[in-house]
């Protein structure tokens, strides 16, 4: 092999794992449950915190995806019905991850589970790197429940 094709190899390979360095969350899943874990409700009190995490930004795009076209897909639909618990019971969660998209579509996802109800106990603390869509402040009014806004700080 001539030193040009391995250097050429080399550098493919050093771009490939570039690539993949860049795709990866910027925050794991242990270190996103202790960031929401440290988060307190408006009145200072979480009765549950629940991550959404992938591991890469192609594991959250599928995650995305599946989300959109099966709105009923395993996560949305154990915060929906988590969340049902608030139709008579006030309740505060800590909803979030490092991907907004995903994050948004899920917690959308889990109102729609609840579709004719009001969730008036619910007080959920929404972090992500991005503020909640308008559609996702819609739903929420329509829910009658409260919606914050906690900042993702990533590195």
């Amino acid at each position: 092999m001539t030193a040009a094709k391995r250097l050429l190899e080399l550098a493919v390979l050093a771009l490939l794992l570039s690539a993949l360095a860049g795709c990866a969350s910027k925050i794991d899943r242990r270190q996103l449950m202790n960031e929401l874990r440290s988060i307190k409700g408006p009145k200072g009190q979480v009765t549950r915190v629940v991550p959404i995490h992938a591991d890469t930004r192609m594991e959250a795009l599928a995650r995305l995806g599946e989300a959109r076209s099966e709105p009923r897909s395993s996560l949305s639909l154990d915060l929906g019905k988590q969340l049902k618990i608030t139709r008579s019971r006030r309740m505060t969660f800590v909803v979030g991850g490092p991907y907004p998209d995903l994050a948004d579509q899920i917690v959308q996802n889990a109102l729609e589970y609840n579709k004719g109800a009001a969730l008036p106990g619910l007080t959920l603390v929404y972090v992500s790197p991005d503020p909640p869509t308008d559609e996702l402040k819609v739903a929420f009014k329509r829910k009658r429940a409260r919606l914050f806004h906690k900042k993702l700080e990533l590195d």
